[in-house]
Parts: C-alpha cells; structure tokens; sequence
C-alpha cells in the first residue's frame, strides 16, 4: 500500500532512537531556517510604519536586503533555533 507508513525494525534500539533524535534536530533547524526570515520581515513591517502602506512585501525585502544585508534577516536565531531541535527532538524520539 502506498500510504501505509512502516517503521523498519532496528536491530539495535539505540541506534533507532538516535536516528529519530538526528532527525528531529535536523527537521527542526531546517524549519527554523526557512521561517525565521518571513517573521523577522513581518516584525520589520509591523515596526517601520512610515512609508509601509505604499510598499509591497518584496520591495520591503529588497530594501532591507540592500541597506543591511542577507544577516539582518537571520540577526537573533540562534535561540528560537535551539528552541525548535529541542521541540523536533522530543517530538520525533517521543
């Protein structure tokens, strides 16, 4: 069946468990990574509201990418990325 999802046995148990905990790390961060620049814009919007209401969302970025750079958007994640391998982690062993 093709929606039937099995999980292969491990002959070693540890070795399954630290699978799903890799797993939930990476699928954690990758996540994290990938949202983090779409809510760090949206607070940028929300805070700048001088000429916000004439300007679309990718000129938004644009400009912020073009006065501070690819590591504005990044600036703060090391928290919320440790936060969310911590939550995958656990969601994933558990």
């Amino acid at each position: 069946n093709l929606f039937k999802m099995e999980r292969k046995i491990e002959q070693n148990e540890s070795l399954a468990q630290m699978k799903d905990i890799t797993a939930g790390c990476f699928a954690g961060a990758i996540g994290k990574i990938i949202e983090y620049p779409f809510d760090t814009l949206k607070v940028l919007c929300q805070i700048d509201n001088t000429n916000i209401a004439n300007q679309s969302t990718l000129n938004i970025t644009r400009n912020v990418l073009k006065n501070e750079g690819i590591f504005r958007i990044y600036r703060g994640l090391s928290a919320p990325l440790f936060g969310s391998c911590f939550e995958n982690l656990i969601v994933f062993w558990l």
